[in-house]
């Protein structure tokens, strides 16, 4: 719904629309040409790779016939095409960052903070069925994706560790995207001590195997109130793997049942 339009005179009266509404709006422009500029952007990539390919054969071929000023010229047309791909690889990251910021905005804005509590026997099964009935990632992942308690028994702590599907090598090649694991654990009274020793279990097993985790803890029972300490860890502290040298930030959730909806300690924008 669009913001009504406000009077603001300076010298002479004209008609303004509300800054904040504008802003999203404009936003709104520009996701909508997000998926052609980055098909765009990846055609480009394309090209480039194949001609860098190309080159490198002609260079080669240089060397081979002893061409040396034919083969210098090749390899700095090499190095600016490495350079070209890294500018036009940072451009479709940069557009593909904004379509995923882009859309968690809109799903809080138009979706509703209080999610209710599906039906399920325990507390567990509720929020895999809250999951699998709202986020179509989710529910692949947890019905296709595969287990690692056959491989690490540290993993047999969680009551759900479950690994994404792996991504082709073109999306990871030119979308940076990691397979995920999601680790989730029920307990009665979660205190901060003991959500930092499964932190760092989780960051242990997702940095052996390369995984990007996230991190939701369950607490059964809600009655008690949240320790100052334990909320403060929840939305103050960061928290990162390294895969190959990089760092991934990840997220660490609490989830309560308050009265047939869901607490969700910080409030994360799950896009649908």
């Amino acid at each position: 719904m669009r913001e009504e339009k406000t009077n603001f005179s300076f010298g002479s009266p004209f008609q303004m629309e509300n800054p904040i509404s504008a802003l999203f709006d404009l936003a709104e422009e520009v996701s909508a040409k997000t998926p052609d500029v980055k098909k765009k952007v990846k055609i480009a990539m394309i090209f480039i790779a194949f001609w860098l390919g190309v080159n490198l054969i002609f260079f080669i071929s240089a060397l081979a016939s002893k061409q040396l000023l034919r083969g210098l010229i090749l390899l700095v047309v090499f190095v600016f095409g490495l350079v070209t791909l890294k500018f036009a690889l940072f451009s479709f990251e940069f557009f593909s960052e904004f379509s995923k910021r882009h859309n968690a905005i809109k799903t809080l804005r138009e979706g509703d903070v209080f999610e209710p509590v599906p039906e399920g026997d325990s507390v567990l099964e509720r929020f895999l069925n809250y999951l699998k009935r709202n986020f179509p990632f989710y529910s692949k992942m947890l019905h296709q994706g595969s287990s690692l308690k056959k491989d690490e028994k540290e993993c047999s702590y969680f009551d759900i560790a479950v690994c994404s599907e792996k991504p082709s090598f073109f999306k990871r090649f030119f979308g940076e995207e990691r397979q995920r694991i999601l680790f989730i654990k029920v307990l009665s009274s979660p205190r901060a001590e003991e959500l930092k020793k499964l932190v760092e279990l989780a960051k242990r097993i997702s940095e052996k195997y390369g995984l990007v985790p996230e991190l939701v803890i369950i607490a059964q029972n809600t009655l008690e109130s949240l320790p100052e300490e334990l909320y403060s860890y929840l939305t103050e502290e960061r928290h990162t793997v390294r895969i190959k040298g990089k760092g991934f930030h990840f997220p660490v959730q609490l989830v309560r049942e308050i009265e047939g909806v869901y607490d969700f300690i910080p409030y994360l924008v799950r896009v649908k």
